[in-house]
């Protein structure tokens, strides 16, 4: 056996030990393509159906722009990065429960029928009656923002963002609102500095007076003359009257020194008095115009300080109203309660909500897609495919290479052989000897046959058996026993095959003294040895007959002795023996620790098939000398290369 061990090693060859590479995969795939195709068409299969069974979705989307912020009150207090993020902010803010609320309201739907992502779970978009998801995202470093809308019907889709766009047209109404109370506004407080400059003047001048007719009453109650009181020194009437008063006084006194009587006397002083009491009267008018002045200064100061509190009510209400505009913002309930509010002044839209584009029905559902739905089916196809090949590998213990028949089985492969078909009719019939292309396993057996160590007697006569009912060792065994005898080896076949013998048929071989005599005979066996085309190659054989008589034949005689006997005039001798699970005749041929070679077909025979066998062969103490794996592909053949 250490010998037999030895020559394995050396001629095991191409597929022994080879490790696993891209050509066996090639080699697994190329065997199993028929089952992956049909895993593959599987998974199309499923990926069409789920494709069918999942239910469409529609979406349809809508752009706006963001170009004010309402609620801010002036651009210029922020800066352009501020304003972007609470542009985005406002953006993100608008799904909200009220908004909703509204949206359902405008449409005419019940509740539960429309729902933001971002506020609760998504709506199972399935039912009759149409649903929808909404979202709305803002585009990254700009003021537009997204309404996107998923729902089983597109018009349905279609209607919630425009349904949406239009609840945010309120934005611009009152960004108009807010927008026309800020200009009232700038105009109240505008109006009231106005008024207050002017009150700050006739406070001043109200003071001056009022200080002036306290200081005349105080020269009135003294009796002095008001014709000195000092505020009228500068009334030039007055001062007129005063300076004519003093010339006619003068011509007066000039005239009463020198005389005390007569017209012209009489005539001066009557002169003098009209001055005086005309000076007096002016005097007493300019007091009373000073009384009226404060009196008019002091309505005039009420006056404006009334219409300076009317002001400052207006302002204070009309920034309490911006500001309940501005809190309102985002909330539709609240902001449609403030717009139908009466409204002094007009109140145009601002531009705080643009659309860009309105949502239009898309009829081309985004779920589910068939592409992929198709990748995943042809991915679950595949895996399925390659898992059942994987599985099929892991398990199928057919053998199908050198290495692993000796790694289950522990004995060594003598050779790896394909479909030997090597025999046409004329060969058979004519010329035994002229083909010459035989596979390189056929010369490892021939030189595992002819090497030097085998010496002994019972190594010349070998068995052939298979491990299952076949004629493929009959093929093996004509065609070794060919080669032998090309290598001038004298080489005798006994076919056991009672039934159907084959090795004639192949060979071409006539028998004329069958088997059948020599037993029921005391003949020497050489008798009942036919000849070949050529002197080196001879056949025993049977004629075909029952099972049973044959079996009872073999039990009178044993071959064994005789076989041993021949061995003095033949080389070889080569069994050709059925499978011995079925035919137990080998046992009764082939002496004891003589070799047996096993013959196993490539992908029909599992390992438990040649372990079984090897259980068998422990009985009669045969040398099982290794396994012979036939019918293999041409590219594990040296002789297909």
């Amino acid at each position: 056996m250490s010998e037999s061990n030895s020559w394995e090693t050396q001629t095991v060859g191409e597929s022994a030990l080879r490790p696993f590479g891209i050509r066996d995969i090639l080699q697994i795939i190329a065997a199993n393509f028929i089952l992956l195709l049909i895993c593959l068409g599987l998974g199309i299969w499923l990926g069409l159906t789920i494709q069918e069974l999942t239910p469409r979705a529609y979406r349809s989307v809508g752009n706006f722009v963001v170009d004010e912020l309402p609620f801010s009150q002036s651009s210029g207090n922020i800066d352009a990065e501020t304003e972007r993020q609470l542009i985005q902010t406002q953006i993100l803010s608008l799904p909200s429960r009220d908004m909703r609320t509204a949206i359902e309201k405008r449409l005419g739907l019940p509740s539960g029928r429309v729902n933001f992502s971002d506020l609760d779970v998504p709506l199972k978009l399935t039912g009759k009656e149409p649903r929808a998801n909404i979202d709305v995202s803002a585009v990254r470093n700009s003021r537009i923002g997204l309404i996107t809308a998923t729902s089983q019907d597109p018009e349905f889709a279609a209607a919630v963002v425009n349904a949406m766009l239009d609840e945010m047209q309120m934005f611009n109404l009152i960004g108009g609102r807010i927008k026309n109370l800020r200009l009232s506004l700038d105009f109240s407080k505008t109006q009231a500095e106005t008024t207050l400059r002017q009150l700050s003047e006739i406070s001043s001048q109200r003071l001056k007076v009022e200080k002036e007719t306290s200081a005349l009453d105080e020269y009135v109650r003294l009796k002095l003359p008001l014709e000195s009181f000092p505020a009228f020194a500068t009334d030039a009437t007055l001062n007129n009257l005063k300076t004519q008063l003093i010339l006619v006084q003068s011509e007066y006194d000039s005239i009463a020194s020198t005389s005390v009587r007569g017209s012209r006397v009489v005539g001066k002083r009557a002169e003098v008095d009209g001055l005086k009491a005309l000076l007096a009267r002016h005097s007493q008018m300019l007091a009373s115009g000073l009384r009226s002045q404060l009196e008019i200064l002091q309505t005039q100061e009420n006056n404006l300080r009334a219409e300076i509190q009317t002001l400052k009510d207006q302002i204070d209400l009309k920034s309490e109203q911006a500001a309940r505009y501005a809190q309102s913002v985002g909330d539709p309930p609240l902001m449609e309660k403030l717009l139908k509010e009466a409204h002094d002044g007009p109140s145009g839209g601002a531009n705080v909500i643009q659309i860009i584009d309105r949502a239009t029905p898309i009829f081309k559902p985004v779920r589910p897609v068939l592409a992929i739905n198709l990748a995943l089916g042809i991915a679950f196809g595949g895996a399925l495919g390659i898992g059942i090949v994987a599985l099929r590998v892991l398990l199928d213990t057919r053998l199908r290479s050198a290495e692993q028949i000796e790694r289950r089985t522990g004995k060594p492969c003598l050779a790896v052989l394909p479909d030997l078909q090597l025999h046409s009719d004329e060969l058979r019939t004519q010329k035994v000897f002229g083909h010459g292309e035989y596979p390189i396993g056929l010369g490892y057996l021939r030189t595992h046959l002819l090497r030097p160590g085998r010496k002994a007697q019972g190594d010349r006569i070998v068995g052939f058996t298979t491990t299952r009912p076949s004629r493929h060792c009959s093929d093996l065994v004509a065609d070794l026993a060919i080669l032998l005898a090309q290598a001038e080896k004298k080489t005798l076949i006994l076919d056991l095959h009672l039934r159907a013998p084959q090795i004639a048929k192949i060979l071409g071989t006539k028998i004329q003294k069958e088997l059948n005599g020599w037993f029921n005979s005391e003949d020497s066996l050489g008798d009942y040895i036919n000849y070949s085309a050529v002197r080196e190659l001879a056949v025993l054989s049977m004629k075909e007959s029952d099972q049973e008589d044959l079996n009872d034949l073999m039990s009178r005689r044993m071959l064994a002795p005789a076989l041993l006997e021949l061995l003095g005039e033949w080389d070889y001798v080569l069994i050709d023996a059925p499978n011995i699970l079925t035919d137990w005749n080998l046992m009764l041929a082939l002496p004891e620790y003589s070799p047996l070679i096993i013959t196993a077909r490539y992908r029909r025979t599992t390992a438990d098939d040649v372990l079984q066998l090897l259980d068998h062969a422990r009985g009669p103490r045969w040398k099982v000398e290794g396994v012979v794996l036939t019918h293999c592909p041409k590219r594990l053949t040296r002789g297909g290369e």
